[in-house]
């Protein structure tokens, strides 16, 4: 999550560090129900760091790095909602 705040010019080590790393640990874990990893912490953490920083600075990240957001949203959504009961409405609305 570091990468989102570091550096604008980082989007395709974003796109790639979400899209090969994160994204299947995620839903590695909340599929094989290992869900205690996916807290609410890190689901915190992460609407508050890389969603707004997507919406604030939309022109800096790529479609990719903004579409890798939506899909790490989904898979949280789909598989975890218990964590993200407090952020769902920053979710949609980011994914609106």
């Amino acid at each position: 999550m570091e990468s989102f705040s570091a550096s604008k010019d980082n989007s395709a080590d974003v796109v790639n560090t979400m899209r090969y790393l994160v994204n299947p640990m995620v839903l590695y874990a909340v599929t094989h129900n290992q869900e205690a990893i996916v807290t609410s912490d890190m689901a915190q953490g992460f609407v508050t760091r890389v969603l707004q920083t997507l919406s604030s600075d939309a022109d800096s990240f790529t479609e990719q790095a903004q579409a890798e957001a939506i899909h790490l949203c989904t898979i949280l959504l789909q598989h975890a909602s218990a964590v993200l009961n407090d952020r769902r409405k920053e979710i949609i609305q980011y994914a609106w």
